[in-house]
């Protein structure tokens, strides 16, 4: 029995009437999962670029996605007594894709504290907040060049 959103609702990518502008911009996300595999330190981190990017490029193809799957990139900095953080994630299942950014903070005297911002969305309806898409991609850029920069990723088939 088929249990995804898509047999749930019955609109799935498959149905999504997505643009060429809204195609352009899921490959524009499509090239930027890839360049976050040279950031992978385990198997398990190459598999699920593989497995996002794959998932992208089936929503540009207008296919169903069988995946459910986040990459997040992102670092730490700071001393003993304050810390902070930036993680960039696009997640991907056959509901959305999801942008957004994650901002950390520790003090010593004051604890941590944490804030995510969902940068753009798009479901097989369409964006919500698509502007927000070329922000993304432009701190992912910058976030690739910082020597810092750690990869995580969380995979699980829908």
């Amino acid at each position: 029995m088929d249990t995804s959103y898509a047999a749930e609702h019955g609109d799935g990518w498959r149905d999504a009437a997505l643009s060429q502008a809204d195609r352009s911009k899921v490959s524009d996300i499509c090239i930027a999962a890839r360049a976050m595999s040279s950031f992978a330190t385990e198997p398990v981190d190459l598999i699920a670029v593989g497995e996002a990017w794959g998932a992208l490029q089936a929503i540009v193809a207008g296919e169903d996605v069988e995946v459910n799957v986040e990459l997040t990139l992102g670092f730490r900095s700071g001393g003993d007594d304050v810390r902070e953080g930036v993680f960039l994630s696009v997640r991907v299942n056959d509901e959305a894709i999801v942008l957004d950014r994650m901002t950390t903070s520790w003090g010593s005297d004051v604890g941590s504290d944490h804030s995510t911002e969902i940068l753009a969305s798009l479901t097989p309806k369409g964006w919500s907040r698509s502007r927000g898409v070329a922000e993304w991609l432009e701190e992912l850029d910058e976030m690739c060049g910082n020597d810092a920069a750690r990869l995580t990723t969380s995979r699980d088939h829908a």
